[in-house]
């Protein structure tokens, strides 16, 4: 039995390339999936902050003679049912980066609410009404979904 073992391979610069080709399919595709799951996030801690109002009418106002009616039903909520509805500072706070960096091999993205006026009350605001962390807990279930069907779409592809 000869100890020597020898091979001829041919076409390794094809593989070459249709290995670079699919290393881009797949990072495109981490892209692509970490960017939806950040805006899934972001959307989802918007919606929290989005409750009903607690006051059926904002009262008059000079363009208008009568006053503006919700009609709603109780015409108020009182505060212990929740905090209302935000808007303003808090509500378009809400960011995210636009484009997730790239650290090594992994792609980050990230949700926060931005800081200034709002670090006064973000975190009293949290802990008695919690809209990031309970966002955050609901679209954990479905992140994971996201990026395999992001790889496999990138893998099917020739």
């Amino acid at each position: 039995m000869p100890d020597e073992f020898s091979a001829l391979f041919k076409g390794i610069e094809n593989l070459e390339r249709a290995l670079d080709k699919q290393t881009a399919r797949v990072d495109r595709a981490t892209l692509a999936a970490t960017k939806a799951n950040q805006a899934r996030v972001k959307r989802g801690v918007k919606q929290r902050l989005r409750g009903r109002p607690r006051w059926d009418h904002r009262g008059r106002s000079r363009p208008t003679p009568e006053p503006v009616d919700l009609h709603l039903s109780p015409p108020h909520v009182e505060r212990s049912g929740g905090p209302g509805r935000f808007t303003g500072a808090l509500f378009s706070g809400i960011s995210s980066r636009s484009t997730p960096k790239r650290q090594g091999v992994d792609w980050v993205g990230a949700v926060w609410v931005r800081g200034g006026i709002r670090n006064f009350y973000k975190r009293k605001l949290e802990a008695k009404f919690p809209y990031f962390k309970p966002a955050l807990d609901a679209s954990l279930v479905v992140l994971r979904e996201t990026w395999v069907k992001a790889w496999d779409r990138s893998m099917s592809r020739k």
